[in-house]
């Protein structure tokens, strides 16, 4: 029920004024007051026998309950405060055949069209029983000031008694039904409302009871009863037609937003499927103001109906009407229909993407690459080069190690070489080990061809799945082009050249890169063993400079081989395989105790020459052994250690390992580098989190320095660390314009092939004995 609970709506979103009353009360509720107007009704139809005028009492019956078309609600609240032109009809009746009779058929007709409002009878009797008390104050005022005031006087303050009388029962209804306050209650009365419809109701009854007077004046014949119930039937059905007008203009508008949103679908692309959404709404509630919000904050003189994306939310202003079931019902159908088609709309973007998307790498397929080329080759200022990349002896994987690796091997490559791209350059996976790449706004071939090359150079390392270490050969064809031109031929160009390249690799016998001829991965991981355990390792120096100063001031200690198997392998995949042998603290002490022995020779030479750098995992910190070798460090006390750790090992630190960190800081003066920061998933809460000393840029960041967004980039990073005080070395320095663009955003310290290669010890000792620091050999 819909008026005991009272405006469920408004308490549904208002948990802080929740109702007092039980499903079980409202019941009772409901009965009792039927109970109540039931008896009032059969009373006063017993007492008064309107029936001695059964014409008028249809008419007047007729005419109440039509009336009851025309409605107002005075407050925002409690549901049954609505008023309509019953009191002016009532005064009217008065005027013509006395209370008793028209109580009686008033009340009755007043309960009819409630229950044709409400559609529920014990709605219709609570409300009913409420008009009947304002009734008999109407009443006994009307009599009370009949021949001492004038009517058109009388008329306006029987209303107004009428209305308080209305209030007065509404704010002790609201104490009982819900815990608002009295207060609250006239908090949420609509006064510019109430005031209107008092002046519109004494409006009426003076109108009626002037149009009574005046058939009684002319017309002798028609007696009072019938000149009220003419009177009574102009005002009720006059407010009937306007109700229904009323009523109809508003459902029109409903169906014809409505129906528009389902005629115009599929929407356009042109508006978002929100903004959509709000403009028929819009026009199916033009009384209403429609806004879509991104979080449901509604007030209570709002609708809301959850939309993709946020909320749609109809509000009215004060002086506009309630706020009706069907209301809420528009808006839910409109945002259904939204919702509808923005899951269409995802779901045929996703089609969309899915029909130009590789499955196992989610790169673009070869649709999607043709799709993007097109694009490019439309709008490219300048020229651009298309690169077919394959990959060597692919097959061999997946026959050793099975198609799961193979497809992990894919995975990674496609994720490096994504990683690596500038600007609007695109790679694409066209099937089997097949990629494509497009480098924009390439000026030439030449530059074209040293763009790819660099790029697959760093996205060839090894690939580590589980304890396999699978290397990667990569053959590539390039197809350069200016704007303009014939796409098709340029595909063929670049597939042909990358056919003729990958023959040339394939010449010879199985080579895993970085490695001597006819080496397999199992001769690899023995090689890597027996070198390690058997110490026959050495290490290469490669000189950190302080460019303001032109000075070495530290020296990098680096993992190198000089057997035939492992010469010519990177020191990344030395260091991995030592670690998934177990040997890495045998390398690392092995490491340590080497560059503290050759940094005390090289201090014979060059005494100012005090740090040295070591690449370590953090989960040696907690190892015996090596924490063995850093308290045999500390017997020279000359030399100081920086450990150089990666961001992926940090973040696997340990508490224990975290107390060592900041022990062997403290008491040792060993410092802490982040190394490689800047190459791929790199966060500025690295910077934060750990105690750092010096954080090295890796060579990513600077390799393009000649564009304005890297410059940003490294500027804004040398600034955080100087303010940090931490000091910052550029890696990967090769050129003279690199390390003058570097010496003007500010960064100070750099290390790479500008300085000089990595040297053996023995020869790093004649530079240094031959060149002093001087960071640049002449």
């Amino acid at each position: 029920m819909m008026l005991p609970r009272l405006s469920a709506e408004y308490l549904a979103r208002t948990p802080a004024v929740p109702r007092r009353l039980g499903d079980r009360a409202v019941r009772a509720w409901a009965i009792a007051w039927s109970c109540v107007v039931l008896l009032v009704l059969v009373i006063l139809w017993d007492a008064a026998s309107p029936i001695t005028y059964p014409l008028w009492v249809i008419v007047t019956l007729l005419s109440l309950t039509a009336s009851s078309a025309l409605t107002v609600a005075i407050s925002r609240v409690d549901a049954t405060l609505v008023l309509s032109l019953s009191p002016a009809m009532l005064l009217i009746g008065l005027e013509s055949v006395g209370a008793s009779k028209m109580l009686a058929v008033w009340g009755t007709a007043y309960y009819l069209g409630s229950v044709l409002r409400f559609r529920d009878l014990g709605d219709a009797a609570e409300t009913t029983a409420y008009v009947f008390g304002c009734a008999f104050v109407t009443v006994a005022l009307w009599h009370g000031l009949d021949g001492r005031v004038s009517w058109i006087l009388a008329v306006p303050l029987c209303v107004a008694a009428h209305l308080a009388t209305r209030l007065l029962i509404s704010s002790v209804r609201l104490l009982v039904v819900t815990r608002l306050s009295v207060r609250g209650a006239f908090g949420e009365l609509l006064l510019f409302r109430a005031t209107a419809c008092w002046a519109g109701i004494s409006l009426a009854a003076l109108a009626g009871i002037a149009l009574l007077r005046l058939t009684l004046a002319q017309e002798s014949v028609v007696g009072r009863v019938w000149a009220g119930g003419f009177a009574i039937f102009v005002l009720g059905f006059a407010a009937f037609a306007i109700g229904v007008l009323r009523e109809s203009r508003a459902l029109a508008a409903q169906l014809a937003g409505t129906l528009e949103a389902a005629l115009a679908l599929p929407w356009s692309a042109g508006r978002s499927v929100q903004e959509h959404a709000r403009a028929y709404a819009q026009l199916a509630l033009p009384r209403h103001t429609v806004e879509f919000h991104g979080a449901d904050g509604r007030h209570i003189n709002e609708i809301v109906s959850p939309l993709d994306g946020g909320y749609l939310v109809a509000r009215r202003g004060t002086t506009k009407p309630p706020f009706l079931v069907q209301d809420q019902r528009v808006l839910d159908a409109i945002a259904h229909i939204a919702d509808t088609m923005a899951a269409s709309t995802r779901e045929r973007e996703r089609l969309s993407r899915a029909a130009a998307t590789d499955d196992l790498t989610g790169l673009p397929n070869y649709r999607g690459f043709r799709e993007a080329l097109a694009t490019v080759a439309d709008e490219a200022c300048e020229g651009f080069a298309v690169v077919y990349v394959d990959v060597d002896r692919f097959k061999e994987v997946n026959d050793h190690h099975g198609h799961e690796t193979g497809n992990t091997v894919l995975r990674t490559l496609a994720t490096r070489m994504r990683a690596r791209l500038w600007g609007d350059d695109l790679v694409a996976r066209l099937g089997g080990d097949e990629f494509v790449l497009i480098l924009a706004d390439v000026p030439d071939e030449p530059t074209g061809r040293r763009r790819a090359e660099v790029l697959l150079a760093e996205s060839s390392a090894p690939v580590i799945v589980g304890d396999t270490v699978i290397p990667l050969s990569l053959s590539f064809g390039l197809a350069f082009a200016g704007p303009d031109a014939d796409v098709t031929a340029l595909v063929e160009t670049a597939d042909a050249r990358m056919y003729a390249a990958r023959g040339r690799q394939l010449e010879g016998p199985v080579a895993v890169p970085g490695a001597s001829s006819g080496t397999d991965v199992r001769d690899l991981v023995e090689a890597v063993e027996s070198a390690v355990r058997e110490r026959r390792l050495f290490f290469v120096y490669q000189p950190i400079v302080d460019c303001a100063e032109n000075r070495v001031v530290a020296l990098e200690a680096l993992v190198r081989s000089d057997e035939e198997r492992l010469r010519d392998l990177p020191a990344n995949l030395i260091v991995h395989e030592a670690a998934r042998l177990g040997l890495l603290t045998e390398l690392s002490t092995h490491l340590v105790d080497t560059a503290v022995a050759d940094m005390v020779a090289f201090q014979r030479v060059v005494p100012d020459l005090a740090d040295v750098h070591v690449n370590i995992d953090v989960e040696q910190l907690t190892d015996p052994a090596f924490l063995a070798a850093m308290r045999r460090a500390e017997d020279s006390p000359t030399v100081r250690i920086t450990l150089e750790l990666s961001e992926t090992s940090l973040n696997r630190t340990s508490a224990a390992a975290d107390r060592e960190l900041q022990r062997l800081r403290g008491d040792a003066g060993v410092r802490i580098a982040l190394d490689d920061f800047g190459r791929d998933s790199s966060t500025l809460v690295s910077i934060v989190r750990y105690p750092l000393d010096v954080l090295k840029l890796d060579r990513t960041l600077t390799l393009d320095l000649v564009e304005r967004k890297p410059q940003l980039v490294v500027e804004s990073i040398a600034l955080l660390t100087d303010r940090l005080d931490v000091e910052m070395v550029a890696e990967g320095v090769e050129e003279d314009e690199t390390c003058e663009l570097l010496r003007a955003i500010g960064v100070r310290y750099m290390q790479g092939y500008r300085f000089g290669t990595a040297l053996p010890a023995a020869a790093m000792a004649e530079r240094l004995t031959t060149h002093g620091l001087l960071a640049r050999l002449p």
